[in-house]
């Protein structure tokens, strides 16, 4: 039996909504890193078919900070810059691409939102999924109500890090010094109590694990394969209603 080529989120389907993640099988989802356009759009076509999406997801550029961009209608790559994209309509998919930065995917089912955070450690250390429960309570989510999703990323075991960015990360909000140690950092750990003192339940956060670093044959690492490693996509959608 074939293994799918996506990771997909059980606790966000029990809400209403899809939360998926590449794997390598997938193919590169990234442009400008050695497949050409053209294949790139073949390798997104195949995700959007296996996962099921209404349409292609929303993405734009992402620079390592905490800039939002609202999303609605025709999914694809927008112009400009954020890390944070969020949309209000069943059917429009938000996406972020990583290599090895952790993708953070949040829902409320209750006021119909999805978000898609791109928080490597720089964005960790600005507070991107601060920033994204922000603004999506500031658009009528109660952080109680929101259900989050973690995608693999680099983990601790391979992320090994200096002084100066240790300093950062362990600072960057209640609790996250536990999670920095001996030169190497969990992110997903740090964003957890980041969700958690934004006030997002444990209960409803869910992490689906694995080691970008860790694991050629399922994901692409920047820090293993350098700048030319291909990208996975990480998507939340809300269900059409019928």
């Amino acid at each position: 039996m074939s293994m799918s080529p996506l990771l997909r989120s059980e606790l966000f389907e029990r809400h209403g909504a899809s939360a998926v993640f590449s794997l390598r099988a997938c193919g590169n989802l990234g442009y400008g890193l050695g497949d050409s356009d053209g294949q790139v759009d073949r390798h997104l076509e195949g995700f959007v078919q296996d996962a099921g999406l209404p349409q292609s997801p929303h993405q734009v550029r992402q620079v390592h900070g905490i800039g939002v961009l609202g999303c609605e209608g025709r999914g694809g790559m927008h112009a400009g810059e954020a890390d944070i994209l969020i949309a209000r309509e069943p059917g429009c998919p938000v996406g972020v691409r990583v290599a090895d930065c952790l993708s953070v995917l949040l829902v409320d089912p209750r006021v119909s939102i999805v978000a898609a955070v791109h928080a490597g450690w720089r964005g960790t250390v600005a507070g991107a999924v601060r920033e994204a429960v922000e603004v999506m309570h500031r658009q009528g989510t109660d952080p109680a109500n929101l259900i989050a999703v973690l995608a693999p990323c680099i983990g601790p075991c391979c992320f090994s890090i200096g002084e100066d960015v240790a300093e950062q990360l362990a600072g960057c909000c209640e609790g996250a010094a536990a999670h920095v140690r001996d030169g190497r950092a969990d992110l997903a750990a740090i964003n957890i109590a980041q969700l958690e003192a934004a006030g997002v339940g444990r209960a409803h956060i869910e992490h689906l694990g694995g080691c970008t670093c860790c694991d050629p044959e399922r994901f692409f690492s920047y820090r293993r394969d350098g700048e030319g490693s291909g990208r996975h996509l990480a998507v939340a959608v809300l269900h059409r209603r019928p």
